[in-house]
């Protein structure tokens, strides 16, 4: 796919560079006639086949976890964090949330209240 990218976006890059060119010269030339519309398909044409071979050759998306990034701004398990099924046999929710958690006005709906 790494070509095939590469030969859309170079040849998308060409004739963009072919249309702003047409659309300069012709603006020049002819003050009082509108662009031709040849020079505005192959413009949209041209923009067009970049974006699809930008969309193609991005890398594929990554998912965006909570606990992911709560782990890597803690340091992960180098300093001992536990996992997440650790954290939830014990009861509570650690690192990046604990401030909230533990403040006076936090209230833990799951508990029972006696």
């Amino acid at each position: 796919m790494g070509t095939l990218t590469a030969a859309l976006s170079g040849l998308g890059l060409l004739l963009l560079t072919h249309a702003v060119y047409s659309a300069h010269e012709h603006s020049t030339l002819h003050l009082t006639t509108p662009l031709p519309t040849d020079i505005a398909i192959e413009l949209l044409l041209s923009t067009a086949m970049l974006c699809v071979a930008i969309v193609l050759r991005a890398p594929a998306l990554r998912p965006v976890e909570w606990s992911a990034w709560a782990g890597q701004l803690e340091g992960g398990r180098k300093r001992g964090v536990k996992s997440r099924e650790e954290r939830e046999v014990e009861g509570g929710v650690y690192g990046v949330v604990r401030v909230l958690q533990e403040r006076a006005g936090f209230a833990d709906v799951r508990v029972r209240c006696v």
